[in-house]
């Protein structure tokens, strides 16, 4: 396995829709799936999401947020997590600046998201507790292997 790519600087949370959360570090184990996930795609940034209500609880992040900024919140509206985390499916997206719907979403514009994979992750009844997602400032054509390793890690 290779190491990520060191990631781009990224806005503050807080001009991606991101309101302020209580937990103030990463888990350990949450961040180290964030980090594999990036460093299996070769994608920039990774984040590991818990549903919350009206939007997502970061768990976890890779190179897009300070270790201190984990356990945000951000809107259900402003991030691509919605679609897999809804659908309960993967959500592949090359270049999400050219997806009407996911173009109009504040995160996909402010952080300049093209490519997007993200995936659920259940909870033991079986329901969609959140997500695992990696993203590129270029467009993507995510693999078949890309996929797999993302569900592995979901």
């Amino acid at each position: 396995m290779t190491t990520p790519p060191t990631p781009p600087a990224a806005p503050a949370p807080e001009a991606w829709g991101a309101a302020g959360g209580d937990q103030r570090e990463m888990v350990p184990a949450l961040a180290r799936v964030a980090r594999l996930a990036a460093a299996s795609t070769g994608a920039p940034w990774a984040m590991v999401n818990f549903t919350a209500p009206g939007g997502f609880r970061v768990g976890a992040a890779y190179g897009l947020l300070d270790a201190q900024d984990a356990g945000v919140t951000v809107a259900a509206s402003a991030v691509p997590c919605a679609g897999p985390a809804t659908s309960g499916e993967p959500l592949v997206c090359a270049d999400a600046q050219a997806d009407p719907e996911l173009a109009s979403r504040a995160g996909v514009r402010a952080l300049g998201i093209r490519g997007y994979l993200g995936v659920p992750f259940r909870d033991r009844l079986g329901r969609v507790a959140g997500t695992v997602c990696v993203m590129t400032l270029e467009p993507r054509a995510w693999t078949a292997d890309d996929l797999e390793r993302m569900q592995d890690l979901a």
